[in-house]
């Protein structure tokens, strides 16, 4: 038997199934099984390479697996948590990839049988695209995965999924559940809606101008990409974690607001300080 068995991967799209091709490249599973509702997208990514068989029934795809993946919009994931209960074998470990985990976390905790064992997990290494046709095998090499244990976890099922995540390429951080929201917020959650933000403010522009398009250079491009994502994911995504979302962008509209008074003011000295010190804080990230 190789070291993860039989996995389930719920929701065969961009990173379930990145995350079955990794798992197959590298010969770390018996198998790779997708589930979902659409036959035509499972054959695709069997096809593609990232699943070896595909079911839209859980008793049939979830027999013998000993590790689920839910790779499915957060708003999504206890549900299919939910179902797949009855097909699984004392001792399965299931996990996730959505990258908000209190009011998830908190959810599944209520519901889980004390026979099976979930380790919340976030994979920091999406794209902007979504769907099987964008998956990779080497999407998680060199990335972070967080993982967001609480006192409930067993500490079996997360060397398991540490192990996982390890194994096909990532680095492994532990956080907390409170302390992943806060950061995610603003690190992920709040860029992407001012990307959103920013392509409105474009579409009422082009209302006044009919070619503003043709004065788009990288930078708008740069910071919109993010906005191709999937709208339900991330209408899902600030549904679940409202509260941190809405810290971030107080904090946001707080300095837009300072750096406004400042031009405004015409505070040039001041305005060099701040763009100094983001040029300095950005190259660091490099």
């Amino acid at each position: 038997m190789k070291k993860f068995g039989i996995v389930g991967i719920i929701g065969v799209g961009m990173i379930g199934g990145s995350i079955g091709m990794a798992l197959r490249k590298r010969r770390l599973a018996d198998k790779v099984i997708g589930l979902g509702r659409n036959p035509v997208k499972l054959r695709r990514a069997k096809v593609l390479g990232a699943i070896e068989e595909g079911y839209t029934d859980f008793d049939k795809g979830l027999k013998n697996a000993g590790l689920v993946i839910v790779a499915t919009p957060v708003g999504l994931i206890p549900v299919m948590i939910k179902r797949a209960f009855p097909y699984l074998e004392d001792g399965s470990i299931i996990t996730d990839v959505g990258s908000v985990k209190c009011q998830l976390i908190r959810k599944i905790e209520r519901f889980l049988p004390q026979r099976i064992h979930f380790v919340g997990a976030h994979p920091i290494a999406g794209l902007e695209t979504f769907g099987v046709e964008n998956a990779k095998p080497t999407l998680f090499q060199e990335s972070n995965c967080v993982l967001t244990p609480t006192p409930s976890t067993d500490a079996n099922a997360l060397r398991v999924i540490g192990e996982m995540w390890k194994g096909i390429g990532a680095r492994v951080l532990l956080i907390n559940p409170v302390q992943h929201d806060e950061l995610l917020a603003l690190t992920s959650h709040l860029p992407h809606l001012i990307a959103v933000s920013l392509i409105e403010v474009l579409c009422n522009l082009n209302k006044k101008y009919k070619n503003t398009k043709e004065f788009i250079g990288g930078g708008f491009r740069d910071t919109t990409r993010i906005a191709c994502g999937s709208p339900i994911m991330w209408r899902d995504i600030c549904l679940a974690n409202k509260k941190e979302i809405l810290n971030a962008l107080r904090k946001f509209k707080s300095t837009t607001n300072q750096i406004e008074e400042i031009i405004s003011n015409e505070k040039w000295d001041m305005l060099l300080r701040k763009l100094i010190r983001a040029k300095k804080e950005r190259d660091s990230l490099k």
